[in-house]
């Protein structure tokens, strides 16, 4: 019994931004898939369900100071068939006074140290271990709000976008650390 290979090489032809799916046999095409063209940063940006996503979850949950749309996010586009990578610029201090507990020091060490941003793909990174738990609910309560957005039967279908939206990376910028802080350098 021998056994027939198959596997599906995807090819991006950037000039027109589309994704084909080659079905291949033993090196012979059985068929081309053609997928819808694969979105810019800029015509995510520009898209209502992002710019609604954008100012409904700074509005409920105002540590997060903006939404955009990285040069290490666009691309992950074309590999992820389902989803949408964004990053969060977040104030971390503003966090721990709307939902308790206290930036983790070794968060606040390393922006003033090295002056940089600290980024992370969990909220409770930037918090404590004893307040992780806490703050694990408001990264999933941030997931469900975008979520909805995606799902709502009120939004045309023409207004959103063919993936869904999740915040991948969270990023502290060092002039969110509080004067307090600086003061002992």
């Amino acid at each position: 019994m021998s056994t027939i290979m198959l596997y599906i090489q995807t090819i991006m032809d950037t000039k027109n931004k589309t994704c084909k799916n080659f079905l291949i046999r033993t090196n012979i095409i059985i068929f081309i898939i053609t997928t819808k063209s694969i979105m810019t940063k800029e015509e995510i940006e520009n898209t209502y369900e992002f710019k609604i996503i954008k100012k409904a979850v700074m509005r409920e949950f105002p540590f997060i100071k903006d939404i955009i749309i990285r040069e290490e996010d666009e691309k992950t586009f074309l590999g992820y068939k389902y989803i949408y990578f964004i990053t969060a610029i977040i104030d971390p201090f503003v966090m721990t006074n709307l939902y308790g507990g206290q930036v983790w020091e070794h968060v606040i060490t390393i922006m003033k140290k090295n002056n940089a941003d600290f980024e992370s793909s969990f909220l409770a990174t930037f918090v404590r271990p004893e307040d992780g738990k806490t703050i694990n609910k408001v990264q999933d309560d941030i997931r469900n709000l975008i979520r909805s957005i995606h799902q709502t039967k009120t939004l045309p279908n023409e207004f959103k976008l063919d993936k869904h939206v999740e915040i991948d990376t969270f990023i502290a910028k060092p002039s969110s650390i509080p004067q307090l802080y600086n003061s002992g350098k």
